[in-house]
């Protein structure tokens, strides 16, 4: 229920957003929630046959579980203050398109 009111509070313009998620059958009834779409919000499934559902989340996820394990690797505890280090630098690498995700 808080979901639904922080999506009647927030503005209904700028960009339309889209979240790519597992063909589960909890997400396939929001794929056409007339709330969703009045907040520009658009659920697409995965492909159900396909391991690989998300590629550019799953490569994201790899490419932090690696960074985290460069940054200490001696140390299996991993505090907030490490995860934002880790999460900062990786967000201000440079991608093979010569630019970073900022």
């Amino acid at each position: 229920m808080q979901l639904f009111n922080v999506l009647l509070k927030s503005p209904t313009s700028g960009p339309h957003a889209v979240i790519r998620t597992d063909p589960a059958s909890v997400f396939k009834t929001l794929v056409k929630d007339e709330l969703l779409a009045r907040q520009r919000i658009t659920i697409e499934l995965g492909r159900p046959k396909n391991v690989n559902k998300n590629p550019v989340a799953e490569k994201a996820i790899q490419e932090l579980e690696d960074e985290i394990l460069r940054s200490n690797p001696s140390t299996p505890v991993l505090t907030p203050l490490t995860l934002s280090l880790v999460t900062a630098r990786l967000n201000t690498r440079i991608r093979n398109r010569g630019s970073s995700a900022r």
